[in-house]
């Protein structure tokens, strides 16, 4: 699979119609699009209205949403701050699914072996001309199933992937 056109698709479809495959977004009413602009901002905007939908929804229970459509939510937010750090940073992010990354980076496997969720990795080239990998998939999980932790801020690992890529890190 291509993960660069699977973002494509699912940006598309949240920002148009809100449905991918015949299935919705989880909690897309709850997103005020003019935040979602691509900004170091929007990406802590972001996070809040993760811990907010953990606060009100998953930690009481009061989930209802099927399986795809929280899935659907959970990649489309993957991409949304893969994308965001690219135009932050203003160099191309490639999306990769673990074995696709593998096939193209066998020497980093070490990088992504203990990885909780690396269903898609984000890989942008660095000024210092080293690649910089990042997980976003993995800290949207984290904080839709635990609540925010600031050890799993998607924004804290956000700036960091933004500084490596710069050349800072």
């Amino acid at each position: 699979m291509d993960y660069n056109n699977y973002c494509d698709n699912y940006m598309n479809a949240f920002f148009e119609d809100g449905k991918i495959a015949g299935s919705s977004f989880s909690f897309r009413s709850q997103f005020d699009f003019t935040k979602l602009n691509y900004t170091k901002s929007s990406i802590k905007y972001v996070e809040k209205i993760l811990d907010s939908i953990y606060e009100n929804y998953v930690s009481t229970g009061n989930m209802n949403t099927t399986q795809q459509e929280l899935s659907n939510l959970v990649h489309f937010i993957g991409f949304y701050i893969g994308l965001s750090i690219s135009k932050i940073t203003k160099k191309t992010v490639d999306f990769y699914s673990l074995e696709a990354f593998m096939e193209k980076f066998p020497y980093m496997a070490d990088e992504v072996k203990d990885k909780r969720d690396v269903s898609f990795i984000a890989v942008c080239k660095s000024d210092n001309d080293r690649q910089t990998i990042f997980y976003p998939l993995a800290f949207v999980i984290s904080i839709i199933g635990n609540g925010y932790d600031e050890n799993e801020s998607i924004y804290k690992n956000a700036l960091s992937a933004i500084e490596s890529i710069k050349g800072r890190g």
